[in-house]
């Protein structure tokens, strides 16, 4: 599962509960826009840290796109196996990473690679081997962190401008079950069991002071870099921060085993108030949500259809009776 390369200043490494205001809710604000036709089927939208242009998935990850929010054409940017499974935009929004695949004597092996949007140029920076994850920004945009068997690996990144991280750089992956922090200088990797449930997502928060997961059987919680601390969100799936750490979008699926029934987008408070549908379509499957880097708009995808919508938000401060963490 996705996982981010977060950097942040020293003076915000710790995320208070008290700062979400009483009553507050996160509400649409208008209609859902429809940023692709269909024409070509795409998921999981990503956008870049300016916000200028989103990411978009093939089907089933195969290849990888790009598209400003006010729509158009969408770019290709890899026609691969696997690119579009949780790339990574470099610090500037010019350049994405990814594991890209093929297969050779019945045999599935995998490279990183890095697209430069601007300059319309492809390198694979690994030889195509077996066992490879995914890769991750570091070092301000200069090199890339991927596992490789198992062991941390780092690598130049080709375009990489001298810039230096504004402060201490953690990255949070989800390994053997469990979540993994990584810190700078990328020797040592501490592993958080907050539950005993198999943990299959993780994201850490835009200051770096918290991360919020999804356990076995879509329950969704957050807990602090020690994994001491628990709070309990209720169901859930594919959790992502806002980014102002206040909030977080998430979707719930229903399903009989064979096939998807239902999937909405919601929001909750990262303390599990203010819980609240952003969408309620029972003809429509949306899922994958992801935060613009103004907090304004959530993008997400429509199971079967194929499309990418942009869910424009804001914070409310009228309050529903009832609301909590159960659906």
């Amino acid at each position: 599962m996705k996982s981010r390369n977060i950097i942040f200043a020293a003076a915000l490494t710790v995320l208070s509960l008290s700062a979400l205001a009483s009553g507050d809710l996160l509400r649409t604000a208008g209609e859902p826009v429809q940023l692709t036709s269909g024409e070509t089927y795409f998921i999981q939208p990503l956008w870049s840290p300016q916000g200028d242009r989103l990411a978009l998935a093939g089907d089933n990850y195969a290849g990888l796109w790009s598209i400003p929010p006010e729509g158009g054409q969408p770019r290709q940017i890899s026609d691969l196996p696997g690119a579009g499974f949780q790339p990574a935009w470099d610090p500037s929004g010019t350049r994405i990473a990814c594991r890209v695949s093929r297969v050779e004597n019945q045999r599935k092996l995998s490279a990183i690679a890095v697209y430069d949007l601007d300059k319309g140029t492809a390198t694979e920076l690994t030889e195509y081997v077996k066992e490879v994850g995914l890769p991750r920004w570091i070092e301000g945009g200069r090199q890339l962190l991927y596992p490789e068997d198992g062991r941390p690996q780092t690598a130049q990144a080709p375009g990489a401008v001298k810039t230096d991280p504004a402060g201490e750089e953690i990255i949070v992956t989800i390994q053997n079950d469990a979540i993994a922090v990584q810190r700078s200088p990328w020797e040592q990797t501490d592993i958080l069991k907050p539950l005993e449930d198999r943990i299959l997502w993780a994201e850490l928060s835009p200051d770096g002071g918290r991360i919020v997961f999804e356990a076995l059987g879509a329950e969704l919680y957050v807990t602090d870099l020690s994994g001491g601390e628990l709070v309990s969100l209720g169901r859930g799936e594919r959790p992502r921060w806002s980014p102002d750490g206040e909030w977080i979008a998430y979707m719930i699926t229903e399903d009989d085993g064979y096939r998807m029934l239902a999937a909405d987008i919601f929001a909750i408070g990262r303390d599990g108030s203010g819980k609240t549908a952003l969408t309620e379509t029972p003809d429509r499957l949306e899922m994958n949500p992801h935060w613009s880097p103004d907090g304004g708009t959530i993008a997400c995808d429509t199971r079967g259809e194929g499309i990418i919508l942009l869910i424009p938000v804001e914070v409310s401060g009228e309050t529903e009776g009832g609301d909590s963490p159960e659906r």
